[in-house]
């Protein structure tokens, strides 16, 4: 029942619905012109030991030779990497674009690189840069620690993508949030301007109901108090010496008189009682009694 009557209000209030669609409308396309696209652009690298590690009479597969030291330096370099100097040593060469470093769990000592910025070509030269940086910090802790070549850890690149990819996800954030806000606006005057007009319309029939009551309680159903003041003007405005049909009475005139102007008193006024009628008492005498001048006694 409460949906039948929310969807009645909107129809019936269809262009405040109308005005909130077209703000929306325009909203919307100022969030697609004026909203960037973020770009990201991601890169791993993998940590491993030259095959010769383990001798160099008998080489191994790097890839299976993964020992958990390899993921211990991968912590290492990747929380170097994420520090505020390095980003400062960034933002000085002008790669100011915000990049992610971190160690997979459960993978191994392997890295990712994500950079973000609504630059493409900024996100991939960050993301670039960062990768760099990190062989050299990986060949800058083994040599504090004289590694052994046949010991040395290199980084491969793996999964780097050539270009930066365009994430929609500011874009429809943007939008979901437009919508949040022009429709719950849009809601709130809808239901708001319903009940303000429909109390401003139960007010007036109100007026209109009490005008309507006084009007009638103004007028006499008989029409005596009309030929009262209809009597009283003719009386004023007519003369017995009017016209020969005209009588004089005791305030009252015969039908079809004519007055000094033409008018026709086609009406009977009535009678006003004499103060003897009104008390209901006639001043009599007595039967057998004369008046009374005095008392003798």
């Amino acid at each position: 029942m409460y949906l039948i009557d929310a969807l009645s209000v909107l129809v019936r209030r269809w262009y405040v619905v109308l005005a909130g669609m077209v703000v929306l409308a325009a909203g919307a396309a100022a969030v697609i012109t004026y909203v960037p696209t973020t770009y990201q652009s991601t890169g791993q690298m993998l940590f491993l030991l030259p095959p010769t590690a383990s001798g160099t009479e008998r080489p191994v597969n790097p890839y299976l030779n993964l020992q958990d030291g390899l993921t211990t330096a991968a912590s290492l370099v990747a929380g170097a990497a994420s520090t505020k100097d390095v980003e400062k040593e960034m933002k000085a060469e002008g790669l100011d674009a915000e990049y992610a470093i971190a160690v997979v769990p459960g993978t191994g000592p392997l890295i990712t690189v994500t950079a973000k910025d609504s630059n493409a070509e900024l996100a991939t030269e960050t993301r670039d840069a960062m990768m760099t940086w990190i062989d050299r910090e990986l060949r800058r802790i083994q040599d504090e620690v004289d590694v052994p070549q046949t010991q040395y850890i290199s980084a491969i690149r793996s999964s780097v993508s050539r270009s930066a990819e365009a994430l929609p996800g500011s874009k429809l954030r943007a939008l979901a949030a437009l919508l949040a806000v022009v429709g719950l606006l849009t809601l709130i005057a809808t239901f708001g301007l319903d009940r303000l007009l429909l109390r401003r319309a139960a007010r007036r029939a109100g007026r209109r109901d009490a005008l309507g009551e006084d009007d009638l309680d103004d007028v006499d159903p008989t029409g005596a108090e009309h030929d009262d003041a209809v009597t009283h003007a003719g009386s004023h405005s007519a003369t017995p010496a009017a016209s020969p049909g005209a009588e004089v009475g005791h305030g009252h005139e015969r039908p079809g008189a004519v007055g000094p102007d033409g008018l026709v008193l086609d009406f009977h006024p009535r009678r006003q009682p004499a103060p003897a009628e009104r008390t209901g008492k006639r001043n009599r005498p007595r039967p057998g009694r004369g008046p009374r001048v005095g008392s003798g006694r």
